[in-house]
């Protein structure tokens, strides 16, 4: 029997009820992670946070200290597939629930922000008050705070073709790979959640299970992807019973 081989971007991470408004959209993505003690912690993090504006009036300066205390104190170790709770648990990460978390901090504070989907990648555009950008990358532990402009462009521009820091000059060339480079919501990054688990399901022949992630998937962020791969999924589990 032939089977699907499909590769994915880390997007896996879940969130608990929130108790804030800052945190209002993270129910998107379940029910399993957000223990009360998590969101103190996250809260108490915010609060020292603000109380350190007083200081830095300069708004990318208080933007950066923001970014570099919360990639110190949560952000350690990169591993490519990880939940959001593991960054609790061992300050483990990916480039999605890094991104998550620099979303919920910079929200909080009142930045106003854009979540960026690639090919193989999420990261974080912020926009201040003076009508400059800001590029934060979780994922890059030495220069992830990016404010000037044509490094922003080289850099987005990498992502969007499917390459990397590390291999600039190397093209991804992973099955129905197209470049790209679009603004989620906190939403539709709750659906890419969703899909990765469903891909992960599939790819260990999984299908039932894949099927109820891919559904999931669809309901919050509908794409052709997602249903091309639950069909199959439906195709593999029809072979099965034959």
């Amino acid at each position: 029997m032939k089977h699907w081989k499909i590769t994915l971007i880390t997007f896996v991470f879940i969130v608990h009820t929130v108790k804030a408004q800052h945190f209002d959209s993270l129910y998107y993505f379940g029910n399993d992670s957000m223990t009360d003690g998590r969101y103190v912690v996250l809260e108490e993090f915010v609060a020292q946070l603000r109380e350190k504006r007083t200081k830095l009036k300069e708004e990318e300066r208080f933007l950066a200290h923001a970014f570099q205390t919360t990639q110190g104190r949560f952000l350690k170790n990169y591993t490519s597939y990880v939940r959001f709770e593991y960054i609790f648990e061992s300050q483990s990460f990916n480039c999605v629930s890094g991104t998550a978390l620099l979303v919920t901090v910079v929200g909080a504070l009142g930045f106003q922000y854009e979540i960026h989907e690639t090919p193989f990648h999420t990261y974080l555009i912020v926009h201040l008050k003076s009508g400059k950008k800001i590029l934060l990358e979780s994922t890059d532990f030495e220069n992830g705070f990016v404010e000037d402009s044509l490094q922003i462009i080289y850099r987005e521009h990498l992502y969007t073709n499917g390459r990397t820091l590390a291999q600039p000059d190397v093209m991804d060339f992973r099955p129905n790979f197209t470049p790209f480079n679009q603004v989620i919501s906190l939403k539709q990054l709750a659906g890419l959640q969703y899909f990765n688990e469903g891909v992960v399901a599939y790819n260990t022949q999984n299908y039932a299970a894949a099927e109820v992630f891919l559904q999931q998937a669809f309901a919050l962020y509908p794409s052709a992807r997602v249903e091309r791969l639950r069909e199959s999924c439906l195709v593999q589990q029809s072979k099965k019973k034959h």
